[in-house]
């Protein structure tokens, strides 16, 4: 059998190393030959479910065991596999399906909704497997242990040249595209991490990054080439609390981090904890702050933070820093077996300290896009064409200063000087002018003969830029400002004092109230289901009220975020100082900590606002919390009352009990979307009359001619979204 295949590899390195605890996840070790003992399993019960050789598996899971087993499992039978990060959209994660041409899904219970309402648009998906399937999961969905308890099997024979794995990368014009990944490509890149690189010198290493992305084959094609054992502790979500926590615990040794996750991990009190094990951080994905590092280095002396490089085309590695000599604001030598060169607009190889565009020649590199016959543009003459813009040194170090794979509101603009289907390149200045007039804002360009061109995009006043960390609670995304995080915390249920009216902990030595954000922004008394949780991630938001521990599902990352404020007729909710936009336009919050403070102390009181006259009876239907609320405080300030759905059919259920004056409805909602709402309704007679609003992140002139068709009365593009066109649009349609 042909030894680059990765499924071979998987064994040799079982022999190699022998018996041993290699993985720890939430308190339990798990061996590498009960690991591999589960994937043989799983293949076989893969095999029986029709996936065969040459498939498409689609990965969608928070991080757990089962990502690996999954991997070694397709491989095994011979498919590759697709993993997928857990931001994807619904959309996003329909268009991969059918796109790939994927035959199977493996996702985690909170993510099977997604899954459930994209399969139902790609007929070519068979299974779908879910760890710890509920037991109403679907008529498609298999439980991953029922699967997994087949006898063990064979390798299916599959040669080097076959793909091993079909990633999506993040697409700058129109759709993301397949790069599809030999085993030869994932074997080289295991192969190629230097043995004396700092990552290779550390034997236990600190896992909070998705495993279910090309980051997750990295990590399982280094650990194929390992020349002795070594221990992974996995987190299922980034916790800078829980990260402390069980580096102090395990004495870890390395770790490998983003740059907004060590930026979090400074708001810790990392002094106060034994971190001294700590030796290696591994950071990649984005530029790291010089002040960010300079920081965290001198509070955890006994680390060293090393800046790599790589891209989804090179089978993600391309270059690292050394363990003796790295140097700060590089991203290192190439790696062993590749080769990087600078290279002008025209192909001209420039010297070093010249800036242009980062190109590579490498046994990861891909061979062309999936689906996309002509790849000539970023291969061409043999160069991997990265789309990066950066510079060597006079000692081969690689220099990264622009990103043009940036999407635009994810990073920065770039001007390249027209709009094309290669994944990965600049937008250009049309894309810049659509965000501008996106933020009712302008762009101006002025040339000077001689001087060069000066570029300046002109917002309102009214945005502005604040870092903020974004948290996530009952699948709602909300933004914190950073200056008013005193700190984040891990708390379990026996940390909780409570009482009748209240909840407090002991941060510091002193109580503050506990408050679950969930129940902050819908208005609720104590939810049973509260009492059953093990713990929480909380954040110490701190204001001239005092502190509060606000408690979430999840700390996602801190950010820049551009706040667009709301006006004063829209705050009907005190916590919500502001929104801003997403990358799919969608709206986010930004909560007001005084005013959570505030909330938290009076855990039990209501917002007292005068109620105004109320008139025609909105239904809001969105199954986003962030923009029922929005909608909800709009309509109500201008006196008109309202009912949410968080679905259609329960919209519908709803509009079949009630006489509503209008129905404001989503396009995008997991079972019935807002078209088919909006059909239905227009072929009832009792409900045909009442006028319909369409909100949708969808602004293609075939949605808007669907959305005509199905009947509503108007059409409103989330990205946007004006109150006042909204208000004229209600009072037009229902007084």
């Amino acid at each position: 059998m042909d030894n680059e295949n990765l499924a071979r590899q998987a064994e040799l390195a079982l022999d190699r190393l022998g018996e041993h605890n290699s993985l720890f996840y939430q308190g339990v070790w798990h061996t590498n030959t009960a690991m591999a003992d589960r994937a043989s399993r799983l293949a076989t019960g893969f095999a029986a479910l029709g996936l065969g050789p040459g498939d498409r598996l689609l990965v969608l899971m928070a991080n757990c065991p089962e990502v690996q087993i999954t991997y070694t499992a397709a491989w095994r039978a011979g498919a590759a596999v697709t993993p997928l990060i857990f931001l994807v959209s619904e959309d996003e994660l329909g268009h991969a399906l059918v796109d790939a041409g994927a035959v199977g899904v493996v996702t985690t219970a909170e993510f099977l909704p997604k899954v459930n309402a994209a399969v139902a648009g790609a007929p070519g998906v068979r299974f779908v497997v879910c760890v710890d399937a509920p037991a109403d999961a679907g008529q498609l969905v298999h439980d991953f242990a029922d699967v997994a308890s087949a006898a063990p099997g064979s390798i299916v024979a599959r040669s080097g040249s076959d793909m091993a794995a079909l990633l999506y990368t993040g697409g700058t014009t129109g759709r993301s595209k397949g790069v599809p990944l030999t085993h030869a490509n994932l074997n080289w890149c295991g192969q190629a991490v230097d043995p004396e690189s700092a990552t290779a010198r550390v034997t236990s290493h600190l896992i909070p990054l998705p495993l279910a992305h090309a980051y997750g084959l990295l990590v399982l094609c280094i650990g194929l080439h390992r020349k002795e054992p070594s221990q992974m502790y996995l987190m299922r979500w980034f916790d800078p609390a829980g990260w402390v926590a069980l580096v102090e615990e395990h004495q870890i040794q390395g770790t490998a981090l983003v740059p907004s996750m060590i930026a979090m991990l400074l708001t810790q009190p990392l002094e106060e904890h034994d971190l001294s094990a700590l030796t290696t951080v591994s950071s990649g994905a984005a530029p790291l702050p010089a002040e960010v590092r300079r920081q965290f280095q001198a509070r955890v002396p006994s680390a060293t933070i090393y800046e790599g490089y790589g891209c989804t085309e090179s089978a993600t590695i391309i270059s690292s820093n050394p363990a003796d000599r790295p140097r700060h604001g590089s991203v290192g030598l190439p790696v062993p077996g590749c080769e990087v060169s600078i290279q002008s607009d025209t192909g001209e190889l420039l010297a070093a300290g010249q800036d242009g565009e980062i190109c590579v020649r490498s046994p990861g590199v891909m061979s062309g896009y999936w689906n996309t016959p002509d790849a000539s543009q970023v291969l061409a003459g043999g160069w991997l064409h990265t789309g990066d813009i950066g510079h060597l040194d006079q000692d081969g170090y690689l220099y990264v200063v622009d990103r043009k794979k940036d999407l635009i509101l994810r990073g920065g603009f770039t001007t390249k000087n027209s709009v094309d289907e290669i994944s990965g390149r600049g937008i250009g200045l049309d894309a810049a002018r659509e965000v501008a007039e996106r933020l009712k804002g302008r762009l101006e360009m002025r040339s000077e003969p001689g001087a060069g061109t000066t570029i300046e995009i002109r917002v309102p006043v009214s945005l502005s830029a604040l870092m903020a960390l974004e948290v996530e609670s009952a699948n709602t995304v909300a933004a914190i400002p950073i200056s008013a995080v005193r700190r984040t915390v891990r708390i379990a249920a026996s940390d909780v004092a409570r009482t009748v009216e209240s909840e407090t902990i002991l941060f510091d030595g002193e109580p503050v109230p506990f408050l679950p954000l969930n129940r902050a922004l819908t208005s609720a008394v104590f939810a049973s289901h509260e009492t059953k949780r093990q713990a929480w991630s909380a954040v110490i938001v701190e204001s001239s009220e005092g502190r509060a521990a606000i408690a979430v599902d999840r700390l996602r990352a801190a950010a820049n975020i551009v706040v667009r404020p709301l006006p004063r007729s829209a705050r009907s909710s005190a916590l919500v100082s502001g929104a801003s936009l997403n990358a799919e336009g969608d709206p986010q919050l930004l909560l007001d900590p005084a005013a959570l403070v505030a909330r938290a102390w009076r855990a039990q009181a209501r917002d007292a606002e005068p109620a105004a006259k109320k008139r025609a009876c909105v239904l809001v239907i969105d199954d986003s919390l962030t923009t029922r609320m929005l909608e909800q405080s709009i309509l109500e300030s201008a006196g008109y009352e309202v009912e949410v759905a968080t679905s259609a059919e329960e919209g519908l259920e709803k509009a079949r009990a009630r006489q509503y004056g209008l129905f404001l409805v989503d396009v995008e909602m997991p079972g019935m979307n807002g078209f088919e709402f909006v059909s239905r309704t227009r072929a009832d007679a009792r409900l045909g009359k009442t006028p319909a609003i369409l909100v949708t992140s969808r602004n293609a002139p075939e949605d808007r001619r669907r959305g005509e068709q199905a009947g509503a009365s108007a059409y409103i593009v989330k990205g946007e979204f004006d109150q006042n066109y909204l208000l004229r649009m209600t009072k037009e349609l229902v007084g």
